[in-house]
């Protein structure tokens, strides 16, 4: 700050309050040089009232979501359904590079929602499905063990000792 604060009194000391001036205002961005034709004015309106929608659109359904999940206890509507939420919308509306914006409307990061739909993670959530399908199995066939009821313990211990199976108790509740 005292290196911008010692290069401002230079300059107004050389060249005076036009030297402060901020020529940036003037020269920010590429000037336009012909109006626009009606047919190019209607298709940005087109534009915006389609991002209007679709912003609008997600964020009723947000709002339907979070409603929902708050009524059954839980506070906050997760972020895998957001991204599922913002892809819906981008594929209804058929929106390109607006994933940031939706993003940020949605509360969600960009690089989170892009890692969410990669091929990787999505290997991994089916690899983890097919684990988790098979854990209930194996417990519902501990569970169903000389047909009588059992517990998360009793459980356990028919896992292990019958079946071979070591599993955490807190994986089994």
């Amino acid at each position: 700050m005292k290196s911008a604060d010692y290069r401002w009194r230079k300059h107004y000391k050389t060249e005076g309050v036009l030297a402060l001036e901020d020529s940036r205002k003037e020269n920010s961005g590429r000037p336009r040089i012909r109006e626009l034709t009606l047919e190019e004015k209607y298709e940005r309106l087109k534009a915006k009232n389609k991002l209007l929608e679709a912003e609008n659109d997600l964020l009723k359904k947000l709002e339907m979501r979070e409603s929902v999940v708050i009524k059954n206890r839980n506070i906050k509507l997760k972020s895998s359904e957001k991204f599922v939420l913002i892809n819906e919308i981008i594929k209804k509306y058929n929106l390109k590079n607006m994933n940031s914006y939706l993003c940020e409307i949605s509360d969600v990061s960009r690089s989170g929602y892009y890692n969410y739909f990669s091929e990787k993670s999505q290997k991994v959530r089916k690899a983890r499905k097919v684990l988790d399908i098979e854990l209930r199995n194996n417990i519902l066939k501990a569970y169903n063990y000389k047909g009588c009821k059992k517990g998360a313990q009793q459980i356990k211990l028919t896992l292990k000792n019958i079946f071979g199976i070591n599993y955490n108790l807190k994986r089994i509740r």
